[in-house]
């Protein structure tokens, strides 16, 4: 059986889980084989660091194009015991498309009666035993999706990656497949594609990355022990969760990057002598010029938010490319969303 997007976020939590187990629980750590040294760098509990995750699903048009939605609300928590909750608002569905976001949420998921998908899991402390010396490790997590009424169990190779002592970033490996038939889906995807008239593939990717934070970690602006390369990949991880979303074609930040831009300016706190270059890119539509200044002026915009949040601007270095670099087709809807972009680089790093 496959497994829904909704379950990745769990996954996230879950692993976090396992990690306050190890700090909470040692003797039963060591009982699983657990390394000691690893069981003292969790705290006591893990939370989803706010606006710092991705949980992505593709939604593709037989002989048409793939678009690219994700989930913005997500809530969960890890008891001591290695449980796992996550809950998972199918209201929250966003794609950009204002009219196709409420056709999901009433056609295909009826989220007016069922509203959230819900995740459970339990994790063994044994599969993270090496993280602490290898810093990354991949593992085979099973999760039980509850959507639509209906349970299935999806096995998901994830990968853990220990950016600090109190930050883990949980990714999926490859893109999980969800068959739509599996959780009794069916009917209304029928509803779907009878208001819009297209014919949809009943499966989605699902792919999502996740970062954790120890409840006890550093607050903002306090300086830790943390090296350059490990702050500059903690911001690789952060800004890679989400896009920095701006009004249609201006430099206005949205409400809805605060959090994740909030996440950016907590680490640079926390990194001495880490400066950050803030790159702004476009997709191709509009003339060059165009382009090149809105990069410019929605990069700027970044560095005045980071700057009220107690950012010195000589830590910040703007630079605006317009369309001249892009990391996707600008030919498809999904690869103009990717290319309109704001990037955070360490530069010499």
């Amino acid at each position: 059986m496959q497994y829904n997007g909704s379950t990745a976020v769990f996954i996230h939590a879950l692993w976090e889980n396992v990690m306050t187990k190890c700090s909470t629980l040692l003797a039963a750590c060591l009982a699983f084989g657990a390394n000691p040294v690893l069981a003292s760098s969790f705290k006591e509990s893990w939370t989803l660091h706010e606006g710092a995750y991705s949980l992505t699903f593709a939604t593709s048009v037989l002989g048409g194009a793939t678009e690219v939605g994700s989930f913005q609300a997500i809530d969960g928590m890890i008891a001591k015991d290695g449980s796992a909750t996550l809950s998972v608002s199918l209201d929250s569905v966003a794609t950009g498309d204002d009219l196709w976001d409420a056709r999901l949420r009433f056609l295909l998921f009826e989220s007016f009666r069922r509203p959230s998908a819900q995740i459970t899991a339990q994790i063994d402390p044994v599969a993270l035993t090496r993280l602490k010396e290898r810093r990354s490790v991949a593992i085979t997590l099973p999760v039980i999706l509850e959507l639509n009424d209906r349970k299935g169990r999806i096995d998901t190779e994830l990968d853990v990656t220990l950016l600090a002592d109190d930050i883990v970033s949980v990714s999926t490996v490859e893109p999980i497949q969800l068959d739509l038939s599996d959780f009794n889906l069916l009917a209304g995807l029928e509803k779907l594609e009878g208001s819009t008239g297209l014919k949809i593939v009943p499966r989605t990717d699902i792919e999502f990355e996740l970062l954790f934070s120890a409840e006890t970690a550093r607050p903002a602006g306090s300086a830790g022990e943390i090296s350059l390369e490990a702050c500059a990949k903690r911001i690789a991880t952060i800004a890679g969760t989400d896009q920095v979303y701006f009004t249609s074609g201006s430099a206005e930040l949205e409400s809805k990057s605060f959090p994740l831009l909030d996440a950016i300016a907590d680490t640079i706190h926390q990194c001495d002598g880490l400066d950050v270059l803030v790159e702004g890119h476009t997709d191709n539509r509009g003339s060059d010029e165009f382009n090149l200044e809105l990069s410019d002026r929605r990069a700027a915009a970044v560095v005045t938010y980071l700057a009220v949040r107690g950012i010195p601007s000589e830590r910040l270095r703007v630079k605006g490319y317009g369309e001249a670099r892009p990391i996707a087709d600008n030919n498809t809807r999904k690869g103009r969303w990717k290319n309109r972009r704001i990037e955070f680089t360490v530069p010499g790093l």
